[in-house]
């Protein structure tokens, strides 16, 4: 039951709650609310089909609900803390448990810490917003979250995953824009929608609170209208963009070939089932012949698709990469890119080697890279892209 209310102050930021006695439902709203914005992110996420990323525009609602409530009942900082780290955690779990996968305490590892260094950008909010006011609070906050993914994507401890904008990589329709804002922009975009979502409802439960002067309550309708300006103006500039565009050069037919593999069993030695190297090779010929047709220029394979390791100065000796030399020659005018992992070395002088390089006595200074090839034809040389892995 609403015992008092008070109107939103001037320029739309929304007022203090209305108080609520702690009891009952009230005593577990934070949670639920906690746990309804961890869902909708994750229901909103790319796992899910492309028009369930819409609901990213609304998911950071019941987080903004959750702290206006704890701040309008006198709740320390720790505690709403508490609630918003619940949310990231929850988030993080239904989002990334996967990472366990491959190994247990990783995963945990990753969920934990990374809630932890989301909760920052949102802790500054919180202050923020009690030192200097809703106004200042409100408009701190994006630029506190999108201070925190333009870092989380340039130091030792990177982990891309969750970028706000990322969540309209299948639903790229939409986001054509993206080209001139790069995703961060996607990533403000969710953040301005959701304040205006967040405005709008606030603003009409103050009007329609008990004791509200009658002549003031506003329809929600008409609340409305701004957050789904923001909402549908970018995604018509999206279409008009993709509307306008025009394949330039030349086209080229590109095969790839992603061989259903169980990564857990099946792809790496001492997996339950594992499947010869020479087997998995013979996988991937087999389903790109099946595929290729005379048009075919390029062939893709995946990432670890010859996870043996290769010395890159020995490249040519080894008898996988023969075989698809053997293949190649067999399809002239098809090239083949796939990954591979290869040791480059250096010697014994470490004034050659990387900052990264490794040292032992029989192979001196040297690297593992998780590395890309490029064959070019039967004979040519190969070409590699090679990135620290």
């Amino acid at each position: 039951m609403l015992t008092k209310s008070s109107n939103p102050v001037a320029g739309g930021t929304p007022a203090a709650a209305p108080a609520l006695p702690v009891a009952g439902l009230s005593y577990w709203l934070p949670s639920l609310l906690a746990l309804l914005g961890a869902a909708l992110l994750w229901l909103g996420w790319p796992v899910h089909p492309a028009p369930l990323a819409l609901v990213l525009l609304v998911a950071w609602v019941p987080y903004l609900r959750l702290e206006q409530l704890l701040t309008a009942r006198g709740a320390s900082g720790w505690k709403v803390w508490r609630y918003s780290y619940l949310l990231l955690v929850l988030w993080n779990l239904f989002t990334t448990y996967w990472v366990s996968y491959s190994t247990l305490a990783g995963g945990i590892t990753a969920v934990i810490c990374n809630a932890l260094l989301m909760s920052l950008p949102l802790t500054a909010f919180y202050h923020t917003k009690k030192r200097f006011g809703p106004k200042l609070g409100y408009l701190s906050l994006p630029i506190y979250w999108i201070a925190f993914e333009q870092l989380h994507l340039h130091w030792f401890l990177t982990w891309p995953w969750l970028t706000l904008g990322n969540g309209f990589a299948q639903a790229n329709q939409w986001v054509q824009w993206y080209e001139y804002t790069g995703f961060l922009g996607g990533s403000v975009w969710i953040w301005l929608v959701n304040l205006l979502v967040f405005f709008a409802i606030t603003k009409y439960q103050a009007s329609t609170a008990a004791g509200a002067v009658p002549l003031a309550r506003v329809p929600l309708q008409r609340l409305l209208v701004l957050p789904l300006l923001a909402a549908l103006v970018p995604i018509g500039i999206s279409k008009l963009i993709a509307s306008q565009y025009q394949e330039k050069g030349p086209t080229a037919e590109v095969l790839v070939i992603q061989p259903n593999v169980d990564p857990f069993n099946e792809k790496f030695e001492g997996g339950a089932n594992f499947i010869s190297h020479d087997l998995q090779l013979q996988r991937l010929l087999t389903l790109t012949e099946q595929n290729l047709t005379p048009q075919t220029k390029l062939v893709l394979w995946p990432e670890t698709s010859l996870d043996e390791t290769y010395f890159e100065a020995a490249i040519e000796t080894y008898p996988k990469i023969q075989r698809l030399r053997q293949w190649l020659s067999q399809h002239p005018g098809v090239e083949l890119v796939t990954g591979l992992t290869t040791v480059g070395q250096y010697g014994p002088d470490k004034g050659k080697a990387s900052p990264t390089a490794r040292f032992r006595d029989d192979l001196g200074y040297y690297d593992i890279f998780n590395a890309s090839l490029h064959l070019g034809s039967a004979s040519g040389p190969p070409n590699s892209t090679i990135s620290l892995g």
